[in-house]
């Protein structure tokens, strides 16, 4: 397993297999609809917010419709060959503190049909 970078070539497979997850109910806390929305919208700006190391992709909203600034980022995909989920890296420049909107440096998920075999750990 590796982490490799979601690109315009992978993006049709990512979506099959977020399609794919939202049939199943299976990733109850990664919002499948809201990717595949933004793929729909705007596939170029979506691969951009996936590596975004100066939070240059614009506010971020809040379930509650406020919005705030984003911080810098950056997310990869798990590949064994297939692509099994997602890591993504949080941080703001000059400390170790996160805004209390962000839930943490580290966010990650895996695909149902990946799970048991310690990609994430591996990830991490």
């Amino acid at each position: 397993m590796e982490l490799i970078q979601l690109t315009p070539e992978l993006l049709p497979e990512w979506k099959a297999a977020l399609e794919r997850a939202l049939g199943e109910g299976s990733l109850p806390t990664v919002n499948c609809s809201e990717y595949l929305g933004m793929i729909a919208a705007d596939a170029e700006k979506y691969l951009a917010k996936q590596d975004d190391p100066l939070a240059l992709g614009g506010d971020v909203p809040l379930p509650d419709g406020s919005f705030v600034k984003r911080i810098p980022g950056i997310s990869r995909v798990l590949w064994d060959g297939e692509l099994c989920g997602q890591i993504g890296f949080r941080w703001q420049n000059g400390t170790t503190e996160l805004p209390e909107t962000c839930l943490g440096h580290i966010g990650y998920w895996v695909f149902a049909w990946k799970r048991g075999k310690g990609y994430a750990s591996q990830a991490l």
